[in-house]
């Protein structure tokens, strides 16, 4: 997919994130900062990562959301579409800023950028 101009505008009202994240292949120090900035409607997701040298992009719709919660093994309850709702309050809250506790870790699969949450404490 093509990040376009629709796309811009509509990341242009969001606050970038910045997240710490373990990253053993590029970092010799195991951490890198990545910065994100990410929209949530009702039905999709938009979500732009960069490092500041590269920059990775993703549009979800729909059932393409639950698809993925599955593809990447989740643990949510990916059965129906749902459940699509509560999975995208679960992403929008997660990216709204790397909290104190959380760690995440990132690979870098043929120039896809692929985020783990690792762990969160309440």
């Amino acid at each position: 997919m093509l990040f376009t101009y629709n796309h811009s505008v509509e990341l242009s009202s969001a606050d970038w994130g910045i997240f710490k994240i373990n990253d053993n292949v590029e970092s010799k120090s195991g951490e890198k900062t990545y910065l994100i900035k990410s929209i949530f409607k009702n039905d999709f997701y938009l979500v732009l990562v960069t490092d500041l040298r590269r920059v990775w992009f993703e549009e979800l719709r729909g059932i393409a959301i639950i698809t993925r919660a599955k593809e990447i093994e989740t643990g949510l309850d990916t059965t129906d579409e749902f459940q699509l709702p509560n999975l995208l309050t679960l992403l929008s809250e997660l990216l709204k800023g790397q909290k104190q506790d959380s760690t995440y870790d990132a690979e870098l699969i043929k120039d896809k950028a692929i985020i783990f949450l690792i762990s969160f404490n309440h």
